[in-house]
């Protein structure tokens, strides 16, 4: 009865202490997770690799794939070892993301450049047209037009060009922080490469250091959980990078269909802010909104129902497809994490808090699926058969 007694002692202390640790980890949750940020920035080169690492994963497993299913299907007696399709692999996955990144710099790039200096000259043709419109339906814009008076966009200019000389001495006492961050890239790149061409080695070395370190239960159970956060990770990231550049594609294309105007910059802003999932591409709906309503509001109208139809159709049947249930998370969930992560550090906490959510969530879905299989085979495994008690004998007299 003591030993008992112990243990629901045990049971209850741990139980309170969980409950205390929980609620300080809550409270100071804004603390803990800018210190996590500050130790992970000493550590950056590595953290970007990692990202890196996890972006370009699929893509080179791609080719791997496609290269191990030419050696089955190849006549040829020589077959590619496993070592040159990964070298293969890597190449033509880094030439890849070269490719894309040059077109962003020398395709997108200055067509973006020019339409940000035709919306410099749109806000001052159109806004009066826009407010006179706004007029018409019998709202106010007297305080609106005071505050866009106030704005005088010809003496912005003049204070940026006149100051030319301040900001090229900032520019250039900043050359030492752009050249560590160069250093910084190339380092993340080169690291990124060496996880990337390592990886079967480095699952293989972690899977030996935790079997000879760890109980075989807490070993296995480790890998287990490493294996979902590695998968969701790499998950979250290429789904949604994929499904930003098609969103921003199709965005482009159907403004160039109607006629839109800043098709290419809006694009651009749409596809990025539609990393975030729900809430990063509406905001970009909604500045494309706003530029296009300065120069027409009947065009900013439409283009709002085009959005709304691409938004339906992105969701129905590109999300699903691209993303999928890839990050398990159910879209409530989702939802919450992003506002949890806003709140705690913004865009980065949004980003980071969906993947941690959806680890979280799969482990606590799996373990109680497992529990409840468990549970199930208890009630259907057959009891044992009691011995029947013996029953007395009854004798009658007559």
């Amino acid at each position: 009865m003591k030993d008992y007694e112990k243990k629901r002692f045990k049971r209850n202390l741990m139980f309170c202490a969980l409950v205390i640790l929980f609620y300080v980890i809550i409270v100071n949750l804004r603390s803990l997770v800018q210190f996590g940020l500050s130790v992970l920035s000493l550590f950056s080169p590595l953290l970007i690799g990692i990202i890196l690492a996890l972006l370009l994963n699929k893509p080179t497993k791609s080719f791997e794939r496609f290269f191990r299913f030419l050696n089955r299907k190849s006549k040829l007696k020589l077959k590619l070892s496993e070592k040159v399709i990964t070298f293969i692999s890597l190449t033509l996955t880094y030439i890849l993301a070269i490719l894309l990144l040059y077109f962003v710099g020398y395709g997108v790039a200055p067509a973006v450049t020019e339409s940000f200096h035709n919306i410099k000259g749109s806000i001052e043709t159109y806004y009066p047209r826009a407010l006179s419109y706004l007029e018409s339906f019998g709202l106010d814009t007297t305080d609106l037009r005071a505050l866009i008076d106030k704005i005088d966009i010809s003496e912005i200019w003049k204070t940026l060009t006149s100051n030319a000389n301040k900001i090229l001495d900032t520019a250039l006492s900043t050359v030492n922080g752009v050249i560590s961050v160069i250093t910084n890239i190339v380092s993340a790149i080169i690291f990124s490469i060496y996880l990337l061409a390592n990886r079967r080695n480095l699952v293989r070395q972690g899977n030996k250091l935790l079997t000879v370190y760890l109980p075989q239960k807490i070993a296995k159970k480790t890998v287990y959980v490493g294996r979902i956060i590695v998968n969701t990770f790499s998950n979250f990231i290429t789904g949604q990078c994929l499904e930003a550049v098609i969103l921003g594609v199709i965005c482009f294309i159907a403004m160039s269909i109607f006629r839109f105007p800043y098709a290419v910059v809006i694009s651009v802003i749409i596809a990025v802010t539609a990393i975030i999932p729900y809430v990063g591409a509406l905001v970009g709906g909604a500045v494309g909104a706003v530029l296009i309503f300065m120069q027409s509001p009947m065009r900013a109208l439409l283009f709002v129902v085009m959005f709304i139809v691409i938004q339906q159709l992105e969701n129905h049947l590109i999300y699903p497809r691209v993303v999928g249930t890839s990050i398990g998370l159910p879209p409530i969930w989702t939802f919450a994490a992003v506002i949890i992560g806003g709140a705690v550090y913004g865009v980065v906490g949004m980003l980071i808090f969906i993947p941690m959510a959806s680890i979280v969530y799969t482990l606590i879905k799996n373990d109680v699926a497992a529990k409840l299989s468990s549970q199930k085979n208890d009630e259907a495994a057959p009891k044992e058969d009691k011995p029947s008690e013996p029953q007395p004998n009854t004798i009658e007299n007559g």
